[in-house]
């Protein structure tokens, strides 16, 4: 993949229209078009926007040979997930946090244990 497979992944994958992401990202469409299709460079800035927004890491952009399709939806999906669970535990008051993590720790400990065996 290149630079504007990515794009044109993520773009997709939010069903995003090139119009609606050129607002996103403060490009115009004729860019974001350029973009995908690997005639422009994305610009440092841009891959700002573009991680900010998809929530996806830098490296993303800046090694695209090495991501698949099913590699951005697993990165995609684990980042939904992980923000999800971030809200519950801030949600949570300090009592019930603290059981909570002492009870990760119960099964953290378990599954070394385990492991050993």
């Amino acid at each position: 993949m290149h630079n504007g497979d990515i794009l044109k992944f993520l773009r997709n994958y939010h069903n995003l229209t090139q119009i609606e992401l050129s607002v996103i990202i403060g490009v115009k469409k004729s860019s974001v078009q350029k973009y995908e299709a690997g005639n422009v460079p994305l610009k440092l800035e841009t891959v700002r926007k573009l991680c900010d927004y998809f929530q996806v890491q830098p490296w993303t952009f800046v090694y695209p040979e090495y991501f698949t399709p099913a590699d951005l939806t697993l990165q995609l999906e684990l980042n939904s997930k992980a923000i999800t669970h971030l809200q519950i535990i801030r949600d949570l008051d300090t009592n019930a946090r603290e059981k909570l993590f002492a009870y990760a720790n119960d099964l953290l400990n378990a599954q070394k244990f385990i492991e050993k065996r």
